[in-house]
């Protein structure tokens, strides 16, 4: 009966031929470049999808002839005289948002102007031989996914929907309740059956999760024993004896199992590094194995920790929620583990998890800007994930170790302390700043180039101030010293009888 509610729409191996096509805009100063470069995308291109086209333009008259909307893959060069190819790129998401881009130049300090329109890639052209024919085919290979469709009859209709435009499917008043984004509608009710739509999208990456809910696992942020959270914070219910089932195809692969565990990895570390760093200004109250497992336990806290902040916060994981969190589980773990006042555990505290952090944004984006790839595409890929992972803590030790060799443990003079807790304000700022400057760059608001400037900036800031402490401790213990012995040296006075 619903066979023709909902039908997946699958062209063989020779239909894909027939069906799928592209049109191709070559956008370059140099006209003979952009000659021999459209022969080239058209030699890869045609074999696959022969109706596809590739046209070319030089000049601000010739794009002015030219449909550019209908465009599915365009190749830009940036600097094209009178014509700003990050402009163009901007007109030409205005006009068709999905259109792929890839910014073809010849200069590298380009490359980061690419991630304010986000470009799908960032082709030198020196590079090309290599390089071309695999960006090529990786802009194939999504233009077929965003493409790729289902027919399913809604609401007296067959209507065309991307199986990545469906959030959710639910049973509601005896319909199934399609909730969609990215399209005109939101919301899209059929009369097919929920086991159909499982079947339907089944090799889509859909999940049962009840007998009335029907998810799309892209979209999913946190499963727990009975309720689903998706990026959105919808909140979907999960019978109980579907969620084994669900669980585990949400971990297909071992690929979130081993998140979750490289996640416990990674918050021990930060708390190592935040050992070392304490070492150098505070006195441990306890050593040897029950400080290992108070380091320990604090690192998994942190971990707990940053699990419940990405439930209630956005989907950014970089948020002043998580901050807040974080420095509050250093303070403890400097608390107990460490004696000194309580101004100075609270500023070695946040001035190292405000370096620590600092650090880290700048090997992050020296490295997207280096390997010309977005964050999405550094987080999907995890050799340099881990790679990125290795660099970053590998400064971090080097940096906490060279402080402790360099510094003993602070004495907190009464002359140090009138000034130096003001200075926890600055790394508090930092903190405030970085993650404003990490939201609107994935957001496509600002620069990487800016983010990457600005981390640079702030470290070498708290970095200064780190060294002013240092320096001014080590200046107000040498008076000290000074007074005390010109107070055992100062010869007595003997007292006058009458």
């Amino acid at each position: 009966m619903f066979a023709a509610d909902a039908r997946k729409h699958t062209p063989g191996k020779n239909a894909e031929k027939e069906n799928f096509s592209m049109r191709i805009l070559v956008c370059d100063d140099d006209a003979a470049f952009a000659g021999q470069l459209a022969e080239k995308i058209e030699a890869i291109v045609k074999p696959q999808m022969p109706r596809s086209t590739v046209d070319c333009a030089t000049d601000a008259a010739q794009l002015r002839a030219l449909p550019l909307a209908k465009y599915d893959l365009a190749f830009l060069d940036i600097d094209m005289g009178p014509l700003n190819g990050v402009d163009l790129a901007r007109r030409l998401h205005e006009l068709r948002p999905d259109m792929l881009l890839i910014f073809v130049t010849n200069y590298v300090e380009y490359s980061l102007q690419g991630y304010e329109v986000q470009a799908f890639r960032y082709l030198l052209k020196a590079e090309m031989p290599q390089k071309l024919e695999r960006y090529v085919q990786q802009a194939l290979t999504a233009y077929r996914k965003t493409r790729d469709t289902v027919r399913i009859f809604c609401d007296g209709e067959d209507v065309e929907l991307q199986p990545q435009q469906i959030l959710y499917a639910e049973m509601s008043a005896r319909k199934v309740c399609l909730h969609l984004q990215g399209g005109d509608r939101a919301l899209l009710y059929t009369t097919a059956t929920m086991a159909d739509l499982a079947d339907l999208l089944e090799n889509h990456g859909f999940v049962r999760t009840h007998k009335s809910v029907l998810v799309n696992m892209e979209h999913i942020r946190d499963l727990q024993s009975t309720r689903l959270y998706l990026r959105d914070g919808t909140e979907l219910p999960v019978s109980s004896h579907t969620a084994s089932a669900v669980r585990k195809s949400i971990r297909s692969g071992g690929a979130r199992k081993m998140g979750y565990w490289l996640g416990i990895v990674f918050s021990c570390l930060d708390v190592l590094c935040v050992a070392v760093f304490c070492d150098a200004f505070l006195e441990r109250k306890t050593r040897g194995l029950r400080f290992v497992v108070g380091a320990l336990l604090c690192g998994v806290l942190s971990y707990i920790a940053t699990i419940f902040v990405s439930h209630i916060s956005e989907e950014s994981p970089i948020t002043l929620l998580k901050f807040a969190a974080l420095i509050t589980v250093y303070f403890v773990f400097a608390s107990l583990l460490y004696t000194g006042k309580f101004w100075l555990r609270l500023l070695v505290v946040v001035l190292a998890y405000a370096i620590s952090t600092l650090l880290e944004f700048c090997v992050l984006y020296s490295l997207l800007a280096l390997l010309h790839i977005r964050y999405d595409e550094y987080v999907a890929n995890m050799k340099l994930y881990l790679a990125s992972a290795a660099i970053t803590y590998s400064l971090k030790f080097l940096l906490s170790s060279g402080i402790k060799k360099i510094h003993k443990p602070m004495v907190a003079s009464s002359a140090s302390i009138k000034w130096a807790p003001l200075t926890i304000g600055f790394p508090l700022i930092s903190l405030v700043g970085i993650s404003i400057c990490y939201y609107l760059s994935m957001n496509g608001k600002i620069a990487a180039a800016f983010v990457l400037f600005s981390s640079g900036i702030l470290l070498a800031t708290n970095a200064v101030i780190l060294i002013l402490i240092d320096l001014t401790e080590k200046t107000t213990s040498r008076k000290e010293q000074q007074k005390r012995l010109t107070s055992s040296c100062a010869p007595s006075v003997p007292t006058l009888m009458p």
